[in-house]
């Protein structure tokens, strides 16, 4: 019991306690452009996407609106690929976050339970294709690694360490037969206008998932161009900071930088070759409410 007439004491100007409001319904601006980019970029940064910030109570102050959000961003990054040029471009994009719904362009999360500080969730990821032997010389003999429709779920526990997500999909249409496990760790910084969130993030794809989009070579498309080649299952780690800046009541920024890096079984794949892949994206967008 408090003493009587005591207070909680006044939390510091500008900051904000750190909470959820139902599912985390505003998911980072830049995890959610990040989505849209990376999905695109075919593979990258797969542990931080379902990563969920503290919400903050305020939307027309919050650095993390809800509603509609629109705009353009810049992106660059490596391709996982030995043959393939690292990737440079800039496009549109739109997100919609609600309390109970995110769209990040190429994929959509809900929430099915919300009690306290855990969030129990269900999602479905289109996951784009990544190698199309038309494209290079070196990829004649190989299969196409076409587009794969993934759906599962997961649970987020606001813990005082920060927010801890963990998650498993699966292919649902027979492309890759693969599954992915992802635990991540989240620590978002807030503030009036802004939040930065490092995030870390351990991922696990099953063999099947592993060969299909990073660099696995069936004994069907062995030749004496590319010997065969099982990366097995595959555990790698990965490592990013997001932002989101709340420029005006309208219009906000984002930055991401991520950093994946691959084990042994892909590292060594004559179609990959390298020991990790970057990714760097700013972009800004306009909240429609």
């Amino acid at each position: 019991m408090r003493a009587p007439g005591h207070r909680r004491s006044a939390r510091p100007a500008g900051s904000r306690r750190l909470r959820f409001a139902g599912p985390a319904w505003r998911a980072l601006v830049a995890s959610a452009f990040a989505g849209i980019v990376l999905a695109r970029a075919a593979a990258a940064a797969d542990g931080n996407l379902d990563a969920v910030a503290s919400i903050v109570t305020d939307p027309d102050g919050s650095p993390l609106p809800s509603g509609w959000t629109a705009g353009a961003a810049a992106y660059a990054g490596t391709s996982p690929y030995r043959a393939q040029s690292d990737s440079v471009l800039a496009f549109p994009g739109a997100i919609y976050l609600t309390p109970t719904l995110m769209f990040l362009g190429d994929r959509v999360n809900v929430t099915v339970h919300y009690a306290d500080k855990v969030r129990y969730f269900a999602r479905a990821r289109l996951r784009f294709g990544n190698l199309s032997p038309q494209d290079h010389p070196e990829w004649a003999g190989l299969k196409p690694r076409d587009w794969e429709l993934e759906a599962g779920g997961g649970v987020q526990v606001l813990t005082p360490a920060g927010i801890v997500t963990a998650r498993a999909s699966s292919d649902v249409i027979g492309r890759s037969r693969g599954q992915d496990v992802i635990v991540s760790l989240d620590l978002p910084y807030i503030r009036e206008r802004f939040v930065v969130m490092p995030s870390f993030a351990a991922i696990y794809r099953s063999s099947n998932l592993a060969n299909y989009y990073f660099g696995g070579i069936s004994r069907s498309e062995a030749s004496p161009l590319h010997a065969y080649h099982d990366t097995g299952a595959m555990l790698s780690a990965s490592a990013s900071v997001v932002g989101s800046f709340r420029i005006t009541r309208r219009w906000l920024g984002a930055a991401v930088v991520n950093y994946e890096h691959y084990p042994a079984g892909v590292r060594t794949s004559p179609l990959i070759g390298r020991s990790g892949g970057f990714d760097f994206l700013i972009g800004a967008g306009y909240t429609f409410r």
